[in-house]
């Protein structure tokens, strides 16, 4: 098992597929690039606020007392009536402004600064 799996396994966003005899339980078809997608989206987002991802989800826990995903979940709401599209657009205003009381709580809020 890599590093990288490992730290996955131990944060809130991981999961671990058992390995039986060459065989892989626990985890669904398609589960493994939902999780590479999440990781990407995870480092591309910690990227814009100059943090390292462990530093970024350390943050995240202290911010909120969650992951980012949950909280971005928790307030986006139930999206169930909404189109793929319009949920997708919701989704983005509600990480934007994660981001932005990131950048607020870390003193780097760019709408204050003359």
């Amino acid at each position: 098992m890599s590093l990288e799996a490992v730290r996955d396994a131990l944060s809130d966003q991981g999961r671990v597929g058992i390995f039986v005899r060459g065989e892989q339980r626990g985890v669904r078809t398609g589960e493994s690039e939902r999780e590479a997608a999440g990781r990407n989206d995870l480092r591309r987002l910690s990227a814009s606020q100059n943090l390292d991802v462990d530093d970024f989800k350390a943050l995240c826990h202290q911010l909120w007392g969650r992951s980012f995903w949950l909280e971005r979940e928790r307030r986006l709401g139930d999206v169930a009536g909404l189109s793929r599209r319009s949920a997708q657009t919701k989704r983005g205003h509600v990480t934007r402004a994660m981001l932005a009381d990131i950048s607020h709580y870390l003193g780097e809020d760019q709408t204050s600064k003359p």
